[in-house]
């Protein structure tokens, strides 16, 4: 799968009949994994006598398997889901560059980085706060299968050391079964405000009495600090609210 496609252009692509895509799509309890592609995503296809469809598999997740064959003019499907070995894993690393590269360095997958991030977006500015030498800990439940790791996290347990304060976290699932952090001592890490709207953001420019206005050409004051950051970055409220315009 490239940027951009959808089954039905790979049907056109690798000249696949259009009646055999209308079989598949037409098979209503998997149509979401079918329709939601992401650029990398891969399917493997038989083709047998007449180059009918005769089998075809995708990988839907590292754990699970969507598997369709042949029977008649229809489509028989199901959702392998693989077996996998559960562990826990202990990492650390130290910041030089970037926190990405800290975690990556200690062996931690980018999934599980923004996790990481999430965890301590109320008590860490990860634009602005991080410091050369900063020291990252982490306990995180991985899922391997046929041995090789394929799903990191959740995480259980973090520590974060940062401009010489250590910040704590700790996983629990309350009765609901939804997961928070907490401190060890009990308290929410969750605060009223997150401390930067935007994951691993530059800042393009800084608060500033005396900032040159880069359209104006003028010495005009820049009472906030602003983020740049690729095109479809999500941005995230810095606390609970409306949203009264957008623009």
């Amino acid at each position: 799968v490239t940027r951009g496609d959808s089954l039905s252009q790979i049907f056109e692509r690798f000249e696949l009949p259009r009646q055999d895509l209308q079989a598949i799509t037409e098979i209503a309890s998997y149509k979401r994994y079918l329709r939601n592609l992401q650029p990398g995503d891969e399917f493997r296809i038989k083709v047998g006598d007449g180059g009918r469809i005769a089998e075809l598999v995708h990988d839907v997740d590292p754990l699970s398997t969507l598997h369709l064959v042949r029977e008649g003019e229809r489509f028989q499907s199901e959702l392998i889901t693989h077996p996998v070995e559960r562990r826990q894993v202990t990492t650390q690393g130290v910041r030089h560059s970037s926190l990405f590269q800290a975690g990556k360095d200690a062996g931690l997958s980018q999934q599980a980085i923004l996790q990481l991030a999430d965890i301590f977006a109320y008590e860490i500015d990860f634009a602005l706060d991080l410091r050369e030498g900063d020291e990252l800990k982490v306990v995180y439940e991985a899922s391997y299968r046929d041995g090789e790791e394929v799903l990191a996290g959740p995480i259980l347990a973090a520590e974060f050391s940062n401009q010489g304060k250590t910040y704590q976290a700790v996983r629990y699932a309350g009765k609901e079964g939804k997961a928070r952090y907490y401190s060890p001592t009990g308290k929410s890490l969750r605060k009223a405000f997150l401390r930067t709207p935007v994951d691993f953001s530059r800042i393009s420019s800084g608060f500033s009495l005396g900032r040159r206005h880069p359209i104006l050409n003028t010495i005009r004051a820049n009472k906030g600090v602003d983020y740049a950051a690729p095109r479809g970055t999500a941005i995230k409220a810095a606390g609970d609210g409306k949203i009264v315009f957008k623009g």
